[in-house]
């Protein structure tokens, strides 16, 4: 992999209602803004793109690298009824999986969806900043134990 898709990727970008891609569960993380229609898994057009752009990094990533994979987990803020939000979140992460494998042809690869609903925010439930940070859709390439992409 060059090194220029490697810095691009681990470049931090705080920007809420986003995806969030991490590299190998490290601290390395691009955040792109990615929005849903309200209260659905639908993504936007302009997210398509986004993703679109996201995915290509991800192939160049995940390609040369046997037995590595992609985990997708959704967040939500704590508004509403706890399980409609795990899911919505769960909804949201197979929609940008689906959309992945559509636009990539990675169903070879292992891709997961998972839904974390509110549980996991990264910020406070308490003030509408924070509620638009924790809602977000997480992409973390996961690497063969002993791996991790060069």
């Amino acid at each position: 992999m060059s090194g220029s898709v490697r810095s691009r990727i681990a470049r931090v970008w705080c920007v809420p209602a986003a995806v969030v891609l991490l590299i190998a569960g490290s601290a390395r993380a691009r955040t792109v803004r990615v929005q849903f229609e309200s209260g659905s898994a639908a993504l936007t057009r302009p997210s398509e793109q986004v993703l679109a752009d996201v995915g290509a990094e991800l192939v160049e990533v995940i390609a040369p690298e046997p037995g590595a994979g992609l985990r997708v987990t959704g967040h939500t803020d704590n508004v509403g009824d706890r399980e409609m939000n795990l899911d919505l979140s769960r909804k949201r992460a197979e929609a940008v999986r689906e959309f992945l494998i559509g636009r990539f042809k990675l169903a070879s690869l292992s891709l997961v969806a998972v839904g974390a609903g509110p549980d996991k925010p990264v910020a406070s439930h308490e003030t509408d900043d924070g509620k638009r940070q924790n809602r977000r859709v997480e992409l973390e390439i996961v690497m063969p134990p002993g791996r991790e992409p060069d």
